[in-house]
């Protein structure tokens, strides 16, 4: 058995002697023993319908390394039925804010840079993984209170796991928050784009003011061709503007700078990774990420130069990688995972995100856990609105 010592360390364990539903598990508690599952990782994560980043092994192998606290710990445990590999748990845990580490909170790899604490489950075996992997969790950490889960998409296994039989839990829905998404449908000749004749007529414009400036030019680097060596001058543009002078850029952090280095290095060596850029007389002034997981492509970061702003940079790149990502049959979606306001003008569509809670079923996670949880709805609930704001005129350009 996993054993859970003082401040959170563990002992790793070996594959469990008692299947649970057909299905083995095994916990590794360090970065090596973690790597060897990557391989199958990697296929697992590939396969699954959500089609999130978040899931590939390289994103939560930067996130184990860079983006917890010093104060938490990891673990991951490994889901097999037979010699294929079924789920892929990764869990952190930290001091319950009242019952310390004693009786800890867990809860799956989610930040505001990570976007989804999802995690990959075979289709076909998702609630005998999931069932599988939370007895090996509550064996790692017999006394831990509950486990979050944040921002998971709608089409994940891991949801419909949730709404079976779960062993030792309560389920806690969470809010219902959404991310928007471009789904590409065949056509003749070619595969449809929705864009509307005012959006269109504003792009002509916004290119005619940055042809005053100079030559445009946009470049969509992708497979070999994206390469970590950009990744400066990505950081540059993406802290030009309000980002950097609200200390939010990925550069004025230095442990989120530190994993969207690791991240880019490994998604490079992958493929995976793309480059999307606009320059206006050999100077960038926007610059995008894209990640390709299964045939989904994610835009998880998108910045431009502030001084080009009335030419509206942000868009006119948008524009480019979207009719880009059309022509190629290998992409399915362009995934934005949030919602803002300047994705109104491409007539996105939405999908939904959960955020789930299991609470242990005894009376100390239920006291502690479960019931602030639920004074917290109720007074959201009865709290009277705020007043809308008037919308903008024209919604911003982008700069995710």
């Amino acid at each position: 058995m996993t054993r859970i010592h003082r401040h959170g360390t563990y002992q790793a364990d070996q594959r469990s002697n008692h299947p649970h539903d057909g299905i083995t598990t095994l916990t590794v508690t360090d970065f090596d023993a973690l790597r060897r599952h990557f391989p199958a990782w990697d296929r697992l994560a590939e396969d699954s319908p959500q089609m999130m980043p978040n899931l590939l092994p390289v994103w939560v192998d930067a996130f184990l390394q860079h983006c917890i606290r010093s104060t938490d710990r990891w673990f991951c445990s490994f889901a097999y039925a037979g010699e294929r590999l079924v789920g892929v748990f990764p869990v952190i845990t930290g001091p319950h804010r009242i019952l310390g580490y004693s009786h800890p909170v867990l809860r799956t790899p989610y930040d505001v840079d990570a976007f989804s604490g999802d995690i990959p489950l075979a289709a076909d075996q998702a609630a005998p993984a999931l069932r599988a992997l939370l007895a090996q969790t509550r064996a790692a950490v017999p006394r831990h209170v509950g486990i979050e889960m944040r921002h998971v998409r709608e089409s994940s296994p891991l949801v419909a796991a949730l709404r079976q039989d779960l062993d030792g839990y309560l389920l806690l829905p969470g809010p219902v928050s959404k991310g928007s998404v471009i789904r590409f449908a065949q056509a003749p000749g070619g595969r449809a784009v929705e864009v509307s004749r005012n959006l269109r007529h504003n792009l002509r414009r916004a290119r005619k003011r940055l042809e005053s400036r100079g030559a445009v030019a946009v470049e969509i680097r992708d497979g070999a061709a994206a390469t970590p060596d950009f990744l400066p001058e990505f950081l540059a543009v993406e802290s030009s503007g309000w980002k950097g002078r609200e200390r939010t850029a990925i550069a004025a952090k230095p442990d989120v700078r530190a994993f969207y280095t690791a991240l880019v290095e490994n998604l490079c060596a992958q493929g995976r990774l793309e480059w999307h850029i606009l320059r206006v007389g050999g100077r960038t002034v926007a610059a995008g990420m894209g990640i390709r997981c299964g045939t989904s492509l994610m835009l998880p970061k998108i910045g431009y130069d502030e001084d080009y702003a009335d030419g509206d940079p942000g868009n006119v790149l948008t524009e480019a990688v979207i009719r880009s990502a059309a022509a190629r049959p290998g992409i399915s979606e362009i995934n934005h995972v949030s919602d803002q306001t300047w994705h109104r003008l491409w007539h996105m569509d939405q999908d939904d995100y959960v955020d789930a809670t299991l609470i242990r079923r005894n009376a100390l996670s239920i006291l502690f856990q479960l019931l602030p949880k639920r004074l917290k709805e109720a007074f959201r609930d009865v709290r009277p609105p705020k007043p809308a704001a008037a919308p903008p005129a024209t919604p911003p350009p982008p700069s995710a």
